[in-house]
């Protein structure tokens, strides 16, 4: 089921809502019963009608991508959430997969970096007949994809290789 939320959270952040539904479906026919696998679910469906709704006083529309300690930070909230041993099945799983969340956002922010810093190299360095020669890229007058304050929702929901 692990690889239908990871899916479920790319969809969302890349706001395929339709896709994202199905995906949620899928987890919801494939678990059991349980009060945790409840308020996992129920969490999911939150994030998914959150995001349909477009208000913007949820938690999702001031979610700031491109803060990552304050991602952090969320993401150690609810994994102390999800382990109060006074805190009930339901909440555990509703706060594990808010954690989930985070901590795939943050892993689709990193996957990102990674892929604009091989794709960004400014030289190159070529051997030639036992020679080294620099070669220097040109400069592109195409936008970054340097993760920023400005970053989107789509720039950061790359595949994830978890």
């Amino acid at each position: 089921m692990i690889h239908l939320t990871i899916k479920f959270f790319q969809l969302l952040t890349q706001r395929k809502l339709a896709e994202a539904e199905r995906q949620l479906k899928a987890f919801k026919e494939g678990v059991q019963r349980t009060r945790w696998n409840y308020g996992y679910y129920h969490a999911l469906r939150g994030m998914l009608l959150t995001a349909k709704d477009k208000g913007d006083y949820s938690f999702l529309s001031r979610l700031s991508l491109s803060d990552e300690a304050a991602l952090r930070r969320y993401k150690q909230e609810f994994l102390e959430r999800s382990k109060d041993r006074f805190r009930g099945e339901f909440g555990k799983g509703f706060f594990s997969a808010w954690a989930d969340y985070v901590e795939a956002l943050l892993k689709m922010r990193m996957e990102s970096a990674k892929a604009e810093a091989s794709t960004n190299e400014p030289t190159a360095w070529l051997s030639s007949r036992g020679s080294e020669q620099r070669v220097e890229k040109s400069p592109s007058n195409e936008p970054s994809d340097e993760i920023n304050s400005n970053s989107s929702r789509e720039e950061l929901s790359r595949p994830l290789d978890l």
